[in-house]
């Protein structure tokens, strides 16, 4: 699948608002898979969007927003705004239903329930379009009454998030480290751009979450009050990649026990010998995976 992520931040103390956002480029069918598929879009003047699943769906459902923003997005206000959002994902909604029932009978939704179809056929056929889901997700982000809105869009309904969000395969690995890291919208800059890319590099590990990165730092231009934004560049992803592996987690070579251990272990009539699985003791070293740089490993992604 693939791991989008953007979370909110200050550029300084209660400074401009920016928002810092990942996403891999990967791409994959039920045969194969490829790192292709560049995952943001501007839909408008002051709204952008991350995607995930279905590439085909998630782009349909990129467009009928877009095609919102263009013709409302200037309109929108905070109050209400969760409603609104929502009516772009109605309209797709409705459009897979048409879709569905103009295979079956050549007519739209609205045209089937009004013809004069038997009461089985038609309850049947409700039944079935009911049970049609949206698998695409998007994040979108947007500029409303002159502050940054993240809005995540995915199993049918839109919700406004305070701080961040993911979406894709990897959502879960990445969200669970931002709320490690205490991710806040009045983080710093800096902070967020680190905790961003260490969300992305651990949900790596996640199935269909490609290796390849792209961040960026979206803000508002001050003089067009549009979104705009600008590129982390690949050396700037080089520093951080040498961050993660400072800060990041890292190999676990032994773990010693406190000292009080050994008096509970002989009370309980446990030697130190005792077995921890995998033929290990206490005592042992936990084994290190092969490393590339020494003999044994390998390269394979």
């Amino acid at each position: 699948m693939t791991l989008c992520i953007a979370a909110l931040c200050r550029e300084g103390f209660l400074g401009p608002q920016r928002v810092v956002l990942a996403f891999d480029w990967r791409v994959e069918t039920a045969t194969a898979s490829a790192e292709t598929e560049y995952k943001f879009s501007y839909l408008g003047e002051h709204w952008g969007a991350l995607l995930a699943g279905p590439v085909v769906e998630a782009r349909e459902l990129v467009s009928v927003y877009e095609s919102f923003f263009r013709a409302n997005g200037s309109g929108l206000r905070l109050l209400g705004l969760t409603e609104k959002l929502r009516e772009p994902l109605w309209q797709f909604r409705k459009s897979l239903a048409d879709r569905y029932t103009h295979a079956l009978y050549t007519k739209t939704y609205d045209e089937f329930l009004e013809a004069s179809f038997p009461e089985s056929v038609v309850t049947e056929h409700v039944q079935n379009v009911s049970r049609q889901s949206i698998t695409a997700e998007l994040i979108l982000i947007g500029l409303v009454d002159g502050q940054f809105v993240i809005a995540h869009v995915a199993n049918g309904d839109v919700m406004l998030t305070s701080a961040f969000a993911a979406i894709g395969s990897g959502y879960a690995i990445a969200e669970s480290t931002l709320f490690q890291r205490k991710q806040h919208d009045l983080a710093s800059l800096q902070n967020t751009i680190y905790c961003v890319y260490e969300a992305k590099k651990l949900g790596e590990i996640a199935p269909g979450v490609g290796k390849t990165t792209t961040m960026m730092i979206l803000r508002r231009d001050e003089k067009s009050h549009t979104l705009v934004h600008d590129d982390v560049l690949d050396s700037d992803l080089k520093y951080l990649d040498a961050q993660f592996k400072k800060f990041g987690p890292r190999p676990l070579r032994s773990i010693k026990l406190p000292p009080n251990y050994a008096a509970w272990e002989k009370e309980r009539g446990i030697t130190q010998s005792a077995p921890l699985g995998l033929g290990l003791t206490i005592d042992d070293p936990l084994p290190l995976p092969p490393s590339p740089e020494l003999p044994g490993g390998t390269d394979e992604s």
